[in-house]
């Protein structure tokens, strides 16, 4: 439940952002700058959306049977999303580092 918040929050952050650039007058047109920023962080919001709608799905699976085809299934979703907290906690902190 607090990665499905998580990741809502995050989508809704940049839904923000997109509106705040625009109030600035800075479009995806603007220059390449703005148009790498819109794809990079477009393509991010989708794969975290994505990554809802899956553990959405996958947690309605394991509520509606107790199998444990849906289990694992569940087991490995929560895995992949631990790695990627993991790998965005790495990529701020190489980010942050002034090298």
């Amino acid at each position: 439940m607090i990665t499905l918040l998580l990741g809502l929050g995050f989508c809704a952050g940049q839904f923000r952002a997109w509106l705040e650039l625009r109030a600035e007058g800075i479009y995806l047109a603007t220059n390449p700058n703005s148009s790498f920023f819109y794809l990079l962080t477009f393509l991010h919001a989708m794969h975290v959306f994505v990554g809802i709608l899956v553990m959405v799905y996958l947690a309605g699976r394991l509520i509606a049977s107790h199998t444990t085809s849906s289990r694992s299934l569940f087991s490995n979703t929560a895995i992949y999303w631990h790695f990627m907290t993991g790998l965005w906690l790495y990529l701020l902190l190489l980010c942050r580092m002034k090298l």
